[in-house]
């Protein structure tokens, strides 16, 4: 619920938002494949699902996400241009923002390629979000892999 404190500023106490992380290694091998975050850093609201990996918007509004996915075992010279995708409802939504080729010692070091995305979403009650990638292996390390998401307003 909102509520309308004394200076008029909206209050919302159960602001749905949310933070997981990847902990164990997830090997794609082609495809898109949805990224399930399985260890929950926190979750108000109970809108985030540790089995499927998506975000369920609770009400309408406008809701921020940010993910950030580490890769390892990746080989020099690798293209990783648009490795993740943001998903709400199935349809793509945003890419990842780095657009590069893996290169050792200047792209990452020792096979590891970090990639990020923030998106601004405008959601109906009841919308789901998620991240999906391609071939790779994602680092399982909740602090280094992660997705997060709030509700902004």
């Amino acid at each position: 619920r909102m509520r309308i404190d004394s200076t008029g500023r909206v209050t919302m106490p159960s602001q749905p938002a949310f933070k997981a992380g990847l902990n164990a290694h997830q090997t794609v091998s082609s495809g898109n494949t949805p990224l399930v975050f399985n260890h929950e850093h926190y979750d108000i609201g109970g809108n985030y699902s540790t089995s499927t990996g998506k975000f369920t918007a609770p009400v309408a509004g406008i809701y921020s996400f940010h993910a950030l996915v580490l890769y390892m075992s990746v080989s020099n010279n690798t293209s990783m241009t648009d490795k993740f995708w943001v998903y709400q409802n199935g349809t793509n939504k945003a890419y990842s923002s780095r657009r590069a080729y893996y290169v050792l010692n200047t792209t990452g070091n020792g096979g590891y390629y970090s990639d990020h995305s923030t998106v601004t979403l405008q959601l109906a009650a009841n919308d789901a979000v998620w991240i999906e990638t391609k071939s790779g292996v994602v680092h399982g390390n909740t602090y280094y892999t992660y997705f997060q998401g709030h509700l902004v307003g």
